[in-house]
């Protein structure tokens, strides 16, 4: 089999599928587009699909498996890894015209007429720790492939071991970016047997135009380095590194760079060196990148007509505001080694865009607005002081602003359909499409308050004679007038309050108009305006355990810190 060029065309990952792999014991994946970010909980295994993705495309001639990347040490189990790339260009289909597959039903087949063309790779592992590559027919017929024949896939992990890319030597992706690398080694013996003085008189010509093409690409990716780049001898690099020549600005190795500048360095000169049609691999993305740096980055490596697939993993709010939700997926483990990925539903690309953090969490708490969201906010605070410090957050539990009734139940019933486990904190005085009933159906936890009525006049019925004249005092307070409006919704004389008010209407009576009025006037409708309402909760609970309110709130508390 010769050795092809991608450059012409795109090559994208069309399906994976992975057995027995670390803390994978199945998965079956049909990624989706050419920009694609998996998100999920620690050890929901991101970071295994990519390693399995490279092992299987790795165009390496070898790996170095272990014992512990089998799953659960089962040595006699095989590791299997299959990959099926499409949309290749002409010269892969015709090398591989009589290896060409499709997937129907998930199951490869031969293609029939009209199918894209597809190459299918599978990876095996057995106890001996020896690694086969074959290309799979759809009849099951396999054929070795040899590394040089996977390079043409295209297939980068990008970002992997910073340091080792700003320094000409094996495998780095300035050997690959320098024009000839016969001279590349010849200068590297030249300087580990000679002093600092015979690199610097050395010709250099081709790693310079190298250097020059890594600082342009870096510059692209928001480096902000300013000079030019240059080869010279690394400090140490006479004591039998392999990487005895790195790259330099002003003297100084980019090494001594911090972590995020390093980064873009490195990924910028990945990037020139490799083909931008093939696949490229991402763990972590946001690693050592300030927000604005981060959204640079997500922004320059969108795959166009012409690149490729983009494959990346992240724990940052900041990438998932930047991508559009059909190109996040949620990754989800069971407790048997089952690994599942679904896409998210562009119905939530406005409430992911206000609430990125749901996606990122294990659980997710949604409320109606920011009222409740205010609330618990404060709730939170006082249930980690009840929890020995500890704060739903470090049990994975997200409060997510659902916006509003219906818009609060669908993304409740959304969370849920993704795999998070939901809870929905709503008000009972509407009835939303869909309903909480709807929600509960689809497998979510629902608080609702008893009777027909925000949590206003919940609040406002429930806690304490004294709570809620406080609450009238804070109300006053930020909406000057509040008060006024509230006693002549009672017929009260003017200069007066809540308590004195009891001596012509009753306590009833006067809840009941808090309560409105707390509605009608928007009282609490802002966070920091909830966090005060929520103050006033959290002091007066311990005080009111059997109302409707202490019971939802507490019912909340418990379920936030179930196992």
């Amino acid at each position: 089999m010769r050795h092809l060029d991608t450059h012409g065309g795109v090559v994208r990952l069309e399906h994976l599928q992975v057995e027995r792999f670390r803390g994978i014991r199945s998965l079956d994946w049909h990624p989706s587009g050419g920009y694609v970010c998996l998100v999920g909980p620690g050890d929901s295994m991101k970071s295994t699909i990519l390693a399995a993705i490279e092992w299987a495309l790795s165009p390496r001639w070898t790996l170095s498996p272990s014992d512990s990347d089998f799953y659960r040490l089962e040595i006699d189990d095989p590791i299997t890894i299959t990959a099926t790339v499409t949309d290749l260009p002409a010269e892969l289909v015709e090398c591989w015209g009589l290896y060409l597959t499709a997937w129907d039903d998930h199951r490869l087949v031969e293609p029939r007429a009209g199918d894209p063309p597809m190459v299918t790779v599978r990876v095996r592992v057995d106890r001996t720790l020896e690694p086969t590559w074959k290309v799979v027919r759809g009849s099951g017929e396999e054929q070795d492939i040899k590394a040089s024949d996977r390079a043409a896939f295209g297939m980068t992990r990008l970002g992997e071991d910073a340091d080792r890319h700003l320094a000409w030597g094996r495998d780095s992706a300035l050997t690959r970016l320098t024009a000839t690398g016969g001279d590349v080694a010849q200068v590297m013996t030249n300087a580990h047997r000679a002093a600092k003085e015979a690199v610097d008189a050395a010709p250099l010509a081709d790693l310079e135009a190298a250097a020059d093409k890594a600082r342009d690409a870096s510059v692209a990716l928001g480096s902000g380095r300013d000079g030019p780049f240059k080869p010279a001898l690394l400090d140490g690099g006479l004591r039998g590194g392999q990487s005895a020549i790195g790259l330099h600005e002003d003297g100084v190795s980019l090494r001594s760079l911090g972590l995020g500048s390093r980064r873009l360095v490195a990924l910028g000169v990945q990037l020139e060196s490799c083909t931008r049609s093939g696949i490229a691999l991402i763990d972590e993305i946001e690693s050592g990148l300030e927000p604005h740096r981060l959204r640079h980055l997500i922004r320059e490596l969108r795959p166009t007509g012409q690149q490729g697939q983009v494959i990346m993993t992240t724990h940052s709010s900041v990438t998932v505001v930047e991508l559009a939700c059909t190109e996040i997926s949620v990754v989800r483990t069971d407790g048997d080694g089952i690994v599942t990925l679904k896409p998210v539903d562009a119905g939530l690309q406005a409430l992911v865009r206000t609430s990125p953090e749901g996606l990122l969490a294990r659980r997710v708490v949604v409320v109606e607005g920011a009222t409740e969201l205010g609330v618990l906010r404060v709730l939170r605070d006082r249930w980690a002081s009840q929890h020995d410090d500890t704060s739903i957050a470090h049990c994975g539990v997200a409060i997510v602003n659902g916006g509003g009734d219906s818009k609060a139940t669908a993304a409740a019933v959304a969370f849920q359909a993704l795999g998070y486990d939901t809870a929905l904190l709503v008000d009972s005085d509407t009835t939303p499409t869909p309903t909480v009933g709807d929600v509960a159906t689809a497998g979510a936890t629902v608080f609702a308050w008893d009777g027909a009525m925000g949590i206003e006049e919940r609040v406002s019925l429930d806690l304490p004679w004294d709570s809620v004249v406080r609450l009238v005092d804070i109300a006053d307070g930020d909406k000057p007038g509040a008060r006024d409006l509230l006693r002549a919704d009672l017929a009260q004389p003017p200069g007066t309050g809540p308590d004195d008010w009891l001596a012509a209407v009753t306590e009833a009576a006067i809840r009941s108009a808090v309560g409105r009025r707390a509605e009608g006037g928007r009282w609490f409708k802002t966070i920091e305006s909830g966090e005060a309402l929520g103050a006033v909760i959290a002091d007066a609970l311990a005080s009111i355990p059997a109302t409707d309110l202490a019971t939802k709130l507490t019912a909340l508390e418990d379920w936030a810190y179930a196992d």
